[in-house]
């Protein structure tokens, strides 16, 4: 089953290869999945990552994209960054454990 965080991942890969992340796109990104499933995850990440006007006051789609783009690299980035964190964390209580 196709989750929400797969939907956004996949949607963000689009982005990044300046591709619009349609369901079409997104299954095809992902090589499985119904397209109910995917549309309405995709959906939830529009409603979350997409300017409520494309065009906001006269800011070419362009920039906008562009702007995705950055958004999309340091979500990414933050991501990784806290999952190393977490990685330091389990390897610390593992040595406490072995230690104490």
């Amino acid at each position: 089953m196709i989750i929400r965080a797969q939907v956004s991942d996949a949607a963000f890969a689009l982005i990044d290869e300046k591709i619009n992340p349609t369901v079409i796109a997104v299954r095809a990104k992902l090589g499985t999945g119904s397209a109910i499933t995917i549309s309405r995850h995709l959906a939830v990440w529009r409603d979350a990552n997409q300017p409520v006007d494309d065009n906001i006051d006269g800011v070419p789609a362009s920039v906008t994209l562009l702007c995705m783009q950055l958004w999309s690299t340091a979500v990414r980035e933050a991501s990784e960054a806290i999952s190393a964190l977490g990685d330091d964390v389990l390897r610390l209580e593992g040595n406490q454990s072995s230690t104490g």
